[in-house]
């Protein structure tokens, strides 16, 4: 009992720690105002941040629990429902293409900061050390998650 009491605490503080690193490259890159301000809408920031969170919600209840709603396989579905999945789909498809483009976009435009920082900090050697050491530990973690299969 105590054992699956700590891995639900495990689990649920990565969760948090993970999110947390979302939020923050979201708030750092500033995507919102940047949205807000590209398309003159900046009255509705509320209404934009509260529905990144919700997405962020869905898609973590959507991942974690897919299990439960699993669907019937194609060829028992009906033409209607294969049409609505299908463009269900793309939508979907569409605005994740859009949101993880203009994400890489702003990070692209963040990593100018990266010789301001280090400037800043007096570091003068070693920062080629430190994004390689970064670029393995995500490789790494990477290759484990895949290896072994986790879910």
């Amino acid at each position: 009992m105590m054992e699956q009491l700590f891995l639900v605490l495990l689990g649920l503080s990565f969760g948090v720690f993970t999110a947390g690193g979302v939020f923050t490259t979201v708030i750092v890159v500033a995507l919102v105002p940047r949205f807000a301000a590209r398309f003159h809408t900046a009255y509705k920031i509320e209404f934009y941040e509260e529905w990144i969170v919700a997405g962020a919600i869905a898609g973590g209840i959507f991942g974690v629990y897919s299990h439960l709603w699993a669907t019937p396989s194609w060829e028992a579905r009906s033409a209607l429902l294969k049409a609505a999945g299908i463009f269900a789909v793309t939508v979907w498809a569409f605005f994740t293409g859009m949101f993880v483009g203009c994400l890489a976009l702003a990070i692209e435009e963040m990593l100018g900061g990266i010789p301001v920082f280090a400037r800043r900090v007096h570091l003068r050697k070693g920062l080629g050390i430190i994004i390689l050491s970064i670029a393995l530990a995500k490789l790494t973690g990477s290759l484990y998650y895949f290896y072994f299969g986790l879910p």
